[in-house]
């Protein structure tokens, strides 16, 4: 296995170039952090961060359902594109306002495409 390919092949299988898969895991990893550090002073001052932890910790099992729902159901706003290992993964909604959506953990079954005077196309 070539060494690009070691760092390319999990973005590609879940529909992301390495560099936004860096950005996404990055901002996960971050707020993981951040809820640690809530639930450490939770744990010496049970008064401080009372939900902090957890409230966190759902977040980010919902946005992260939201993404896996997102490319494993695509809408007509994916375009499809095949993978050297034979799987298809979907690409990135051609519609800013999905890619939004599905980046704050919405629900974007019901999103359309829209020009860019925000009218919808048919």
């Amino acid at each position: 296995m070539a060494i690009m390919e070691k760092f390319t092949r999990h973005p590609r299988s879940v529909g992301e170039t390495y560099t936004e898969h860096a950005a996404i895991a990055s901002g996960f990893g971050v707020k993981l952090v951040l809820a640690g550090m809530a639930c450490l002073v939770h744990a010496v001052l049970p008064f401080l961060f009372v939900r902090t932890g957890s409230a966190m910790v759902d977040e980010l099992h919902e946005r992260m359902l939201a993404r896996r729902s997102f490319r494993d159901h695509p809408s007509p706003l994916f375009e499809r594109a095949e993978v050297t290992d034979a799987t298809t993964v979907p690409r990135k909604p051609t519609d800013r306002s999905a890619r939004v959506a599905a980046h704050s953990g919405q629900d974007v079954s019901s999103f359309k495409p829209r020009n860019s005077d925000g009218a919808v196309l048919s």
